[in-house]
C-alpha cells in the first residue's frame, strides 16, 4: 500500500509538481510573510530615512550654532547700545550743567553792564555839570550887604587845579624831588559809592628840567572851599605811556567809564584810592 503511494507520487508528472510548489509558496505568503524584493526594498527605504534624518538633524546642528552667533551678535550690540546711552545721558547732563554755567556768566555780565550803564548817566551828568563851569554866566547884580561870590572855575583851571594838589602832596612827600607844573593835560570825574573821584593826568618838571608825566586820582571839590583829599598819585614809565586805548604793557584806563585819553599805571605801581570794582 506504501509502496503504491510511494510510486503514484514519484510518477506525478513535472508541471504537477511546479504547480504543487507554488501553491505551496501562495499559502506561506498567505500569513503576512513579504517577498525577499518587498523585503529589500524595504530595506532601501530605511536607509533613505535614515540618511535623510542625518541631513536633518546636521542642518539642525548648524542652524543652532548660527542661532548662537546671532544672539551674541545681539548682545553685543545691545551693550553698545547701553554704553552709547550711557554717553548720551553723560552728554545731556553736561550740557545742562554748562547751560546753567552760562546762565550764572551772562547773568554776571549782565549785571555788570546795568551798573556800567548806570555809571554812564551819572558820567553824563557830570559833564554836564562840568560843561556848565566852562561857559562864564553874566555877574549877578551885587549889593554892598552881599557877600563876593567865587566863580565857576573853567575846565583849564579845573585842570591845574587838581594837579597842583597832586604835586603838592608828590613834594610833601618826596623831599628834594621840587617839581613844578608844566602842563594840566586832562581831568574826568565819576563816582564810586556816592563819592565823587577825579582821575587826571598832568607833566611835570624836575630840578634838571626833565619832563615827567603824572597821574593822579582825587576826591572832587563839589563845592567852593571844600575839602580836596589826594587818593593816589604815581609817575607813569614809558612802559604806561602806550597808547590810551591799549591793554598791553599794564596801560590801563577806566574802560568803558573812561572816554577821554587818560593815561593809567600798572596795577603793580598803582593802588587804587575807591571802592568801585568796575574801574582801575
Amino acid at each position: 500500500m506504501d509502496t503504491a503511494a510511494t510510486s503514484s507520487r514519484s510518477e506525478r508528472s513535472p508541471r504537477s509538481s511546479f504547480i504543487y510548489r507554488r501553491r505551496r509558496g501562495s499559502r506561506r505568503r498567505s500569513g503576512n510573510n513579504l517577498s525577499v524584493d518587498e523585503v529589500r526594498e524595504d530595506e532601501k527605504t530605511i536607509k533613505k530615512l535614515k540618511l535623510e534624518n542625518r541631513k536633518l538633524r546636521r542642518r539642525f546642528v548648524e542652524e543652532s550654532e548660527d542661532l548662537r552667533l546671532v544672539r551674541e551678535q545681539f548682545q553685543q550690540q545691545l551693550v553698545i547700545m547701553r554704553a552709547m546711552k550711557m554717553q548720551l545721558d553723560n552728554v545731556a547732563s553736561s550740557t545742562t550743567k554748562f547751560q546753567k554755567s552760562a546762565e550764572v556768566e551772562i547773568a554776571a555780565k549782565l549785571g555788570e553792564t546795568m551798573q556800567q550803564m548806570r555809571d554812564f548817566k551819572t558820567y553824563q551828568k557830570a559833564i554836564l555839570k562840568i560843561a556848565q563851569t566852562i561857559v562864564d554866566p553874566p555877574a549877578p547884580e551885587s549889593s554892598d550887604d552881599e557877600e563876593e561870590e567865587i566863580p565857576p572855575r573853567t575846565l583849564a583851571q579845573q585842570n591845574l587845579f587838581y594837579s597842583e594838589k597832586v604835586l603838592e602832596k608828590y613834594n610833601c612827600e618826596n623831599p628834594g624831588a621840587e617839581f613844578v607844573i608844566a602842563e594840566a593835560l586832562v581831568t574826568y570825574p565819576f563816582n564810586s559809592r556816592g563819592t565823587w573821584i577825579i582821575h587826571l593826568n598832568f607833566t611835570a618838571k624836575d630840578k634838571a628840567g626833565n619832563v615827567h608825566r603824572l597821574f593822579g586820582e582825587t576826591t572832587v571839590e563839589l563845592k567852593p572851599g571844600d575839602p580836596v583829599e589826594v587818593l593816589s598819585y604815581c609817575i607813569l614809565t614809558p612802559s604806561d605811556n602806550g597808547d590810551y586805548s591799549s591793554l598791553t604793557k599794564g596801560c590801563r584806563r577806566c574802560d568803558p567809564t573812561c572816554f577821554v585819553p587818560i593815561y593809567h599805571p600798572d596795577e603793580s605801581c598803582f593802588k587804587r584810592g575807591h571802592f568801585n570794582p568796575h574801574h582801575p
